[in-house]
């Protein structure tokens, strides 16, 4: 879950970011560990200045935060069993042809 200083600091990364990249453009699980304060703080800055340089990087980040809110809802949280019943159908060999 996002948590206030984190959702400040992303906000704040994202809201100026001028347009020139600086350093690589971040994974999903970047922005995942991001978000959940996962990152050593390190690579929390890293981070954080490759967002305020990178609108690519920006606007993927808004998508993980929107997704994050809306798997709280109860369409969300549907979306997410039904998710997770397949994937474990799946690493039960139960799902023929799937990958």
């Amino acid at each position: 879950m996002l948590s206030e200083s984190m959702e400040k600091k992303l906000i704040e990364a994202i809201c100026f970011s001028p347009k020139n990249p600086v350093g690589p453009c971040l994974h999903s699980v970047d922005h995942i560990n991001l978000m959940n304060e996962l990152a050593s703080e390190e690579q929390q800055e890293a981070f954080l200045a490759h967002l305020r340089s990178c609108p690519d990087c920006s606007q993927a980040t808004m998508e993980f935060i929107v997704a994050e809110d809306h798997l709280k809802t109860p369409e969300g949280k549907a979306q997410m069993k039904v998710f997770r019943d397949r994937f474990r159908e799946v690493e039960e060999g139960g799902i023929e042809g799937f990958m």
